[in-house]
């Protein structure tokens, strides 16, 4: 992804704009050709988990009109690393004509997530559904369908469009319903599902979320999760009964307890309801991602600012919020974000994604001037863990056709997704739609939290911090300098040197009639909600579900932690602690 830009000094030195490397990802069949169809959409949703990248292509005529299909890449594993290999064509076994398999998806390592909003269930049209996949299930390396999820008829109605947004973590499964009547009409809803509710591998429904708004605040439109914290996006809130109130949007921040008995309970409504820049039908909320105690959120249809300060009409802004900002628990607003160069219908913000290193604001152009869409890359910085850095313009190859490049996005470790719906192979299929692939600079890790960089600091050398080169071996959360086995990130955890081996015996585990304990410390200085168990009997499946935490010591500096969880008849079980940066 490239533009070729350059530009001449006055020394006369011509200088050429250079961007991350990228690879192009067609539609294919399983012999390797090249299989692009009209109007099918490949790359209205991407998601990437490690080697292994997911496009939908929702439209596409499988089994039958607009009945959706899901493609799996892997990573060639060849000296760069940077071409893709297509391993598996995924339909639900129960597929139709106007169901939009792939409209959705989400995936964390062997588990993907798929939602078919349209899915007829029983005799409710539109209803929607979400199919769950698991990789060896059926056969090594086979991606085999192992649920389907649907509501009750007690939950679910005509048009619903359950399954319109999915978001995935260790275990746990979001769900959005946005055109839900659970309140009011088209008011929205969300669904929490985890693995084992129900049964082995059962991905069982734990808890309904209310959305107490008004009608078509459209609650659920977009989510995502990040262990113990979610957002969930509702674009048609309004401000107030006035006209021009309406549709500004609004997103919720929800926190599930660490006491696995409690619901996930709101723990902030973000808005711009006092910010006289917004406006009628902003959307804010549209799209939302999260990681860690960092959250962004998408308003596509703000009309932002040109360098003159004229309002550009839809051409979009983003919104980040930190969960200390302005005191604890507070998810203030830490920066907002604009198109570098606005323009009437832009609609910057459309998708959105963050991670620990990396933020990507994508646009769905309608813009004449810039149709083709762009990616705007921004980067934190452990200096200023507030601190997020413009770096780079991510464009397509060509640019004089609309193509809705970054309509959709993904990023992990480094290498970031960027979806083109519209785009095409050749004239001869018209929105079939391509996928770009970006390897940005880095894929270490990054450490912009106040408690870790903080320790960080107090660890290591600054001379040795500075250097990145250092950040595998030395002050990175997964590097082990004492070489004890216990990376920096479980040092933290537990309270321990990072730069002094522990041979002690640190953790322990009890087992007494119909139970299994996990005792461990917890150092004060970590957040709450940062840290949780996870327990599984086969080392593939991991939840939350069932396991209850006691503080059994209490220290200056740290807590001693019971983790239990009942039995069960269970021949194997074996605990883990989930460490959020």
């Amino acid at each position: 992804v490239s533009d070729l830009y350059s530009e001449t000094v006055e020394d006369g030195t011509a200088v050429t704009a250079v961007h991350p490397p990228s690879s192009k990802v067609l539609p294919l069949n399983l012999i390797g050709e090249t299989d692009s169809e009209t109007g099918s959409h490949f790359g209205n949703a991407v998601a990437i988990s490690g080697d292994t990248m997911v496009v939908g292509s929702f439209l596409r005529d499988v089994k039958g009109i607009d009945s959706g299909a899901v493609y799996i890449y892997e990573r060639n594993e060849g000296a760069d690393g940077q071409s893709w290999i297509l391993v598996k064509i995924l339909t639900p076994e129960d597929g139709l004509a106007k169901d939009q398999f792939g409209v959705s998806l989400d995936l964390v390592n062997d588990t993907l997530v798929v939602g078919a909003n349209l899915k007829k269930v029983g005799s409710k049209k539109r209803a929607g559904a979400v199919y769950v996949f698991e990789r060896n299930h059926g056969g090594d390396s086979n991606w085999g369908e192992v649920n389907k999820i649907t509501l009750g008829d007690d939950l679910s109605n005509i048009g619903d469009q359950f399954g319109r947004s999915v978001g995935l973590s260790e275990g746990v499964l979001i769900v959005g319903a946005p055109f839900s009547d659970y309140v009011s009409t088209d008011s929205g809803a969300a669904f929490v599902f985890e693995r084992n509710q129900g049964g082995v591998n059962n991905w069982g429904m734990s808890q309904a979320i209310r959305h107490e708004g008004d009608r078509l605040d459209w609650f659920g439109f977009s989510v995502d999760i990040d262990g113990m914290f979610a957002v969930i996006g509702a674009p048609g809130a309004n401000r107030s009964s006035d006209f021009n109130d309406f549709e500004l949007g609004s997103a919720y921040i929800y926190k599930k307890s660490s006491r696995t008995e409690e619901p996930w309970g709101i723990e902030k409504k973000l808005d711009l309801f006092n910010d006289p820049r917004a406006s009628r039908a902003d959307n804010f909320g549209s799209s939302v991602s999260i990681k860690g105690t960092n959250v962004v959120v998408g308003s596509f249809l703000f009309d932002g600012f040109s360098e003159t300060g004229d309002r550009v009409l839809n051409s979009g802004a983003a919104f980040i919020y930190r969960r200390d900002k302005g005191g604890q628990k507070n998810w203030g607003k830490a920066k907002d974000l604009f198109s570098q160069v606005p323009g009437k219908n832009d609609r910057f913000g459309v998708s959105v994604d963050i991670d620990s290193r990396y933020l990507l604001i994508g646009t769905d152009s309608i813009n004449p001037d810039f149709p083709s869409g762009y990616v705007q890359l921004y980067s934190s910085d452990i200096s200023d863990h507030s601190a997020w850095n413009f770096e780079d313009v991510l464009l397509p190859s060509r640019q004089d056709r609309v193509i809705g490049f970054g309509s959709s996005l993904a990023l992990d470790n480094g290498t970031a997704v960027i979806g083109a719906p519209l785009d095409r192979e050749s004239a001869l299929y018209e929105r079939s739609g391509i996928v770009f692939v970006n390897y940005l600079q880095t894929s270490t890790d990054f450490h912009n939290s106040d408690y870790v960089r903080d320790w960080i600091e107090e660890n290591f050398d600054k001379e040795i911090i500075e250097r990145p080169s250092l950040e595998g071996s030395h002050w990175g959360l997964t590097a082990d300098p004492d070489s004890d086995s216990y990376p920096n990130g479980i040092e933290l955890l537990l309270g321990t040197d990072p730069n002094k081996a522990d041979h002690q015996v640190i953790t322990e585990t009890l087992i007494n009639k119909g139970s299994f304990s996990f005792i461990y410390p917890r150092s004060k200085r970590v957040p709450n909600g940062l840290v949780f168990t996870q327990w599984s009997d086969d080392l593939k499946s991991w939840s939350m579900g069932g396991i209850t935490e006691t503080v059994i010591e209490d220290h200056d500096d740290y807590e001693l932690i019971e983790a239990k969880v009942n039995i069960n008849g269970s021949k194997s079980i074996y605990m883990r602690l989930n460490f959020e940066k």
